[in-house]
């Protein structure tokens, strides 16, 4: 029972979800050929202010990316 649910569900939502990508393709081109800039599909919202557990990760993926072996271009994690 809940595989044919599950079944006719993917039958249903599979046709909707191409026939939005296709849409979405035809509005692209047609903003490609009069030279605007592409519309992102989905609008993030942006946040200004970072809160401090963000900087402390933020800070420890950047020591990551400057990691060549040695200590030089770490810095410190403020807690």
């Amino acid at each position: 029972m809940l595989y044919d649910i599950g079944f006719v569900l993917l039958s249903i939502l599979s046709p909707v979800l191409v026939l939005i990508a296709y849409r979405q393709g035809v509005k692209d081109r047609i903003q490609q050929d009069k030279k605007e800039p592409l519309q992102p599909f989905f609008n993030l919202p942006k946040s200004s202010k970072m809160s401090k557990e963000d900087i402390q990760v933020q800070t420890i993926l950047d020591n990551i990316d400057a990691y060549d072996g040695t200590g030089a271009g770490q810095k410190d994690v403020i807690r």
